[in-house]
């Protein structure tokens, strides 16, 4: 039986808006943001948990990359957010794997300081199909798409990092 394809769900949550990327191997499958409206509620709560159920089933992924919250940067709904969200793919017998957004710049921008722009930027050159959504970017006032490009980076990176530890276990890098 051949083996399948290595899936990665990459996630960017927040309180207002998801940012997603399905990643195969490391090709960028599918890649968005999802709004979901209104004050923080328990109905909103089950909103975002609903799209990340969706996301669950429709991608089937292997492992779930999330952005790791920084704490200066988080809020309690929020955190109890990420807690849900990591509990419904550890029920589905999903991995998960977290990246801080230095991890992000340092795989992606060799380490150098860099503002959210900059790794959207970095991403799209190894993603050329995101291009058109980076110039779209640039010209909003708020950054809509750049909870999608973090996710792609967050993919991304998991990918990298579980094919070098997959590699360095059968003596590849010996």
């Amino acid at each position: 039986m051949p083996k399948t394809a290595f899936r990665t769900l990459g996630l960017n949550p927040g309180t207002n808006c998801l940012g997603f990327a399905f990643l195969r191997e490391a090709d960028l499958g599918d890649w968005g943001v999802k709004v979901v409206k209104g004050k923080w509620s328990a109905s909103k709560k089950r909103k975002v948990l609903s799209l990340v159920d969706g996301f669950l089933q429709r991608f089937e992924p292997d492992v779930l990359a999330l952005k790791h919250l920084h704490p200066s940067r988080s809020s309690a709904p929020l955190n109890a957010l990420v807690r849900e969200i990591k509990a419904k793919a550890r029920a589905r017998q999903i991995g998960v794997r977290e990246y801080s957004i230095d991890a992000m710049e340092q795989f992606f921008c060799s380490g150098t300081r860099t503002n959210k722009k900059e790794l959207a930027q970095a991403v799209a050159r190894d993603y050329p199909v995101l291009y058109r959504e980076l110039e779209k970017e640039k010209v909003n006032r708020h950054p809509y798409h750049i909870a999608a490009f973090e996710a792609a980076a967050l993919g991304a990176l998991c990918f990298y990092q579980v094919e070098v530890n997959h590699k360095k276990r059968k003596g590849a890098f010996c």
